[in-house]
């Protein structure tokens, strides 16, 4: 029975992570725009943000961003908690900046989520 119980704790794991991944992917697959030929009327500056967030600037300041605060973590001996926090999180959306960039690059054919 022991064997039982454990097993049916995974697999309700299990099922629980498939259900989530399935949730998690339903926007993947979502087609919004071209079928009906209207838009929504806030796709227009949401595509600015997005073209103004995945350019050749943003990539610059996102990388220069990157190795500030990485520079700072690393020789910043004597910061507060708080500092460090700020900084990691700097570092992060450096990254998914830098990152959503570097995709699009790799894959221009490929539409979907953008950062």
């Amino acid at each position: 029975m022991k064997h039982f119980a454990r097993f049916a704790k995974f697999t309700k794991h299990v099922y629980f992570t498939a259900c989530l991944t399935i949730v998690a992917a339903a926007p993947a697959f979502a087609n919004t725009t071209g079928t009906t030929g209207t838009a929504l009327p806030w796709e227009g500056p949401l595509g600015d943000i997005q073209r103004s967030l995945t350019g050749p600037v943003a990539l610059a300041i996102s990388v220069i961003a990157l190795f500030a605060a990485g520079a700072g973590l690393v020789f910043g001996d004597e910061m507060s908690a708080f500092v460090k926090r700020v900084l990691i999180g700097v570092m992060s959306l450096a990254l998914l900046i830098a990152g959503s960039t570097f995709l699009q690059g790799l894959f221009p054919q490929l539409t979907g989520f953008t950062i």
